[in-house]
């Protein structure tokens, strides 16, 4: 659930800040793919849909097992629908808060990565009427 809220947090602070950013309005679009205000939950759904997953686990301390912070995955396509799958990840352990806040930036990143990202927006938001 931690990871879920400050993920939620962050979209809606980069919302806040950039109201009239074509990141905001893509949002925009993928929210209404998905209805609700969970920005972790819509991305994910929508991320499944284009070939992108995301996910954070934790870095274990090799000697004693024990928890010395989170790193977060992301695997994508670069051409989207699933071809030429590529992977990025942090290389270094962060606090959970920092790494989620991380994770959302970098997400909303690779989103609009996607050529004619609105447009597959779009074609899904017709077929869904």
């Amino acid at each position: 659930m931690i990871v879920e809220n400050e993920f939620n947090k962050k979209i809606k602070t980069y919302l806040k800040e950039n109201t009239n950013s074509s990141a905001s309005k893509t949002i925009s679009l993928i929210m209404k793919l998905y209805l609700g205000d969970n920005y972790y939950s819509a991305f994910d759904s929508f991320g499944a849909y284009v070939g992108l997953n995301f996910s954070i686990y934790p870095v274990e301390n090799i000697n004693n097992s024990k928890i010395i912070g989170y790193s977060y995955m992301i695997s994508y396509s670069i051409d989207g629908f699933y071809q030429n799958k590529e992977t990025e990840e942090s290389n270094t352990p962060m606090k959970l808060k920092y790494c989620t806040q991380f994770l959302a930036k970098r997400v909303l990143y690779r989103f609009m990565q996607i050529p004619n990202l609105n447009q597959i927006i779009n074609d899904r938001l017709n077929n869904n009427k």
